[in-house]
């Protein structure tokens, strides 16, 4: 069995997303996640009256292309342009229209001068962010994009219960793709209060075995500073919820924080 490794460290944000892109698609089950979101989405969105909706950091579109389908106006924004290049594949196979943009979250406004009912920004994506300076500064272009009383909802994961221990891994995964195995294996990895991702992607193909290794630092995200941001940003009230299924927030217990922000009326 042949085995050519690949490492390949941290980048810029971009560079290193499109290395990423397609591992990702394949990574994330895809069918099982949007069963679980869309409807707590929709049904937020709804609530407030929201037509036009930013999917912001949305890598390759499946939750844009999945409202676009349920009726909403829906773009989406990503720094990656192999990410979008999938997105827009999703959203011709689907027949659907979205508008897909290539920029970063911190500069919405940079990208957009009509602003949105609604905006997501999910998949834990706030902790792409290189620090919490340039998290707080895309808090602020969030609320600056939508109208007021406009919505937020982000999703973010809380590394104090997900990665616990100097390494967490996640269950191995085993996809089939085109006839061609692959194996994922993810990690937290933890050395104080840095957090990193490490990724290894086993491919087989003609018989052979190909790895790849990627390690992604990214930004601790505590939940009770995240809200605090989203408070200082403008939005109140804000709803806390540990799950797509509404539970409530449990801090120390609950793996995921889902916020929902409405922006203030001024």
């Amino acid at each position: 069995m042949d085995n050519q490794r690949t490492n390949q460290e941290s980048g810029a944000a971009g560079d290193l997303f499109e290395r990423l892109a397609t591992r990702y698609e394949r990574y994330v089950p895809w069918e099982t996640r949007l069963a679980r979101e869309i409807p707590f989405l929709e049904n937020k969105l709804r609530a407030v009256g929201a037509r036009r909706v930013l999917d912001c950091a949305c890598g390759p579109g499946r939750h844009a292309v999945a409202l676009a389908r349920r009726g909403f106006d829906v773009t989406g924004l990503d720094v990656s342009g192999e990410m979008l290049a999938l997105a827009r594949g999703h959203a011709s196979d689907e027949a659907v229209q979205v508008d897909f943009v290539e920029g970063r979250f911190e500069s919405l406004t940079e990208a957009f001068d009509t602003p949105f009912d609604a905006l997501l920004c999910l998949g834990n994506s706030l902790s792409a962010a290189e620090n919490l300076e340039v998290l707080e500064s895309a808090v602020r272009q969030f609320a600056l994009v939508l109208r007021p009383g406009g919505l937020a909802i982000t999703q973010t994961v809380d590394f104090a219960v997900a990665a616990p221990h100097p390494v967490t891994p996640s269950p191995v995964r085993e996809v089939t793709d085109g006839g061609q195995e692959i194996l994922f294996v993810k990690s937290f990895v933890r050395s104080g209060e840095q957090i990193a991702i490490h990724w290894v992607s086993l491919e087989k193909k003609d018989g052979h075995w190909r790895s790849e290794v990627t390690l992604r630092p990214v930004t601790s995200v505590d939940p009770i500073y995240l809200e605090q941001v989203l408070s200082r940003s403008g939005f109140s009230p804000i709803e806390t919820y540990g799950d797509y299924a509404g539970t409530a927030f449990d801090k120390g217990r609950s793996r995921d924080l889902i916020a929902v922000a409405r922006r203030g009326q001024a």
